[in-house]
Formats: structure tokens, sequence, C-alpha cells
């Protein structure tokens, strides 16, 4: 098989395997708290970056590295491997995972609106027509259809936190880390992640009964193909994909995650899927496109998916 063909299976693979991360932490979620999901998910993810880079040479970097860096470092782990991934997995809890699934696409919306506010960076029309898109799908889903005024639950307000949280991520990506090696980036974000949800383990989760909950029947089995099958294996075969191809290519391919998402939702979980879940994610995807076809413009767009995170 030729390269391009073997990179552009390979993201197609890793977009699947992301899209099912709501769909599989869900009945876990049902016997376990947020931070137990979450810090195993950065656990196996740190797991993914040593085996397919080591971590040797991004150590030595970090040693030489400004401490307004580090500070910089440290934030993106708090934001992007603590309180992005406690979010959306409470929200997922208290949600369903189509709505998970299609929330938390609203990232790309927030990373345009605060790029523009901050960093100054110029709206396109393409942009523009790409946000109204997404906004007008978000609205269509959530008010059923434009027949209800729109109400969010708890848990969709948290998968929206947990959108905004890698939003500013993205956003301190691009403002102060671009001239850093992107390894050194992810592996910093989710080393600073599993560390401190692993000190808050006891303080969030005091009862061992949880974890042995876990590990029992089809929770184990749920919890292996999280863990290895998705977290590790996906991000080993994403970041192989972008060795092969483009990063355009890439990004085009993972345009389809959620409509895998909304299919694992359906399959996995029983979730009913209302005609108003299919119109407002296909707007939503459409969306994406407009904004996605911006981004590969940009000169950091590469490195923007080098450094992305397993929930999509």
């Amino acid at each position: 098989m030729p390269p391009s063909s073997r990179g552009i299976l390979l993201a197609l693979i890793a977009t699947v395997l992301f899209a099912s991360v709501a769909s599989l932490s869900k009945p876990l979620l049902a016997v376990a708290p947020p931070v137990i999901i979450a810090a195993l998910s950065q656990l196996m993810t740190v797991a993914a970056i040593v085996l397919i880079w080591g971590a040797l040479p991004e150590i030595k970097q970090i040693l030489h590295c400004k401490r307004s860096t580090l500070l910089y470092l440290l934030l993106v782990g708090i934001l992007a491997a603590v309180l992005g991934p406690l979010a959306l997995f409470a929200g997922i809890q208290a949600s369903t995972a189509t709505n998970a699934v299609l929330l938390s696409r609203m990232e790309s919306v927030l990373t345009t609106l605060l790029c523009s506010l901050l960093l100054r960076e110029k709206v396109t029309r393409q942009q523009v027509a790409g946000v109204v898109l997404m906004l007008l799908g978000i609205y269509f889903i959530v008010s059923q259809g434009f027949r209800y005024t729109a109400q969010f639950n708890p848990g969709d307000l948290l998968i929206l936190f947990s959108s905004l949280c890698y939003a500013v991520v993205n956003t301190i990506f691009k403002a102060k880390l671009t001239d850093l090696s992107p390894k050194l980036v992810v592996l910093m974000r989710n080393l600073v992640g599993s560390i401190i949800l692993l000190l808050l383990l006891p303080v969030l989760a005091p009862s061992g009964l949880h974890l042995a909950s876990l590990l029992t029947g089809t929770n184990l089995i749920y919890l292996l193909i999280l863990g290895f099958g998705v977290i590790l294996i996906g991000q080993i075969l994403w970041y192989r994909s972008l060795e092969l191809i483009s990063a355009s290519t890439v990004s085009s391919v993972s345009l389809s995650q959620p409509l895998f998402g909304v299919i694992f939702s359906r399959f996995l979980l029983s979730e009913t899927l209302h005609p108003y879940h299919l119109i407002g994610g296909l707007m939503v995807i459409a969306g994406l496109g407009f904004t996605m076809l911006h981004r590969q413009k940009l000169p950091h767009f590469e490195l923007h998916l080098w450094a992305r995170h397993w929930h999509g």
C-alpha cells in the first residue's frame, strides 16, 4: 500500500477510535467518578507518548525553557489535561453521548473567537460562515429542531466548558508555544495532568470501591478498549498518519469524527437519534469544514494537529 493511502487509512482509524470516547466512557461513568476516568486516560496518554517518542529528549528541552514558558506549559496542562477532561467526563455522565459528541465541536468556534479577540487574527468570510453554521447546528440540537427554547442541562454546560478550556489552550499554543517542539508540549501537558489528577484522587474519589467496580465484567472490557484501544493505539496511529501525509489531508479525514461519534452512541448505548440530531450534526460538520479550510492556510496548523488531544 502506498504511504499516502496508508496515512489516510491510519488517520481514519484514529478518527473512528477518538469518536468512540463518549460512548465508551458513558457506562464507566455510571460506576466511577469522572476523576478516575480522567486520571486513567491521562496516564494512558503519557504511556502512548513514551512508547512513540521516548521522554528523554523532551525532558532535556524542559531544562532549557524559560520560566515564563514553563508557566505557560503548566497552564496548558491544567486546562487541557485536568479541567478539560474532568468537565468533559462529568458532562458525559450528566448528558447523552450524542450531545457530547456534537457540543464538544464548539471548541473550533471558541478558538476562532478567542484568536480574533486576543491575538487580533483576521476573521475571514469563510470562518464567519463556519462559525454561524456551527452555532445554528448546536442551537438546532438543543432546541430540538427550533421547536422549543434552547435549554442546556448541567451536562451540556460542562461539555461546553471543556470546549472553552481546549480553546484557551489552542490560543495559548498559538500565542506563546509555537517555537517549542509539539512533542514537548504534548508530554508536559499530559504529565502535568496525570500528576495533578493522581493527587486529586484521594479527595474526589476516596473510596476504592469505584476502582474495583471498573475492573469487573463488561466495565473492564470497556476500560481496556478506552485506555489501550482508543487512547493508546489511537494516538499512535494519529501521529504516524501525520508523518505519512499532509496535515491538511489528516484534518480533512478528521471532519468525519462527529458522524462516527453519533453512530457509536446509537449502537453502543442505544441512544435515540432524532432528526434534529442528524440535521444539526450535518450543520456542525459543514461549519467545521469551513473553519478547517481556513486553518489549513495558517503557518502553525501542522503543529496544532501534532498537539491535538484525544478528546477530538
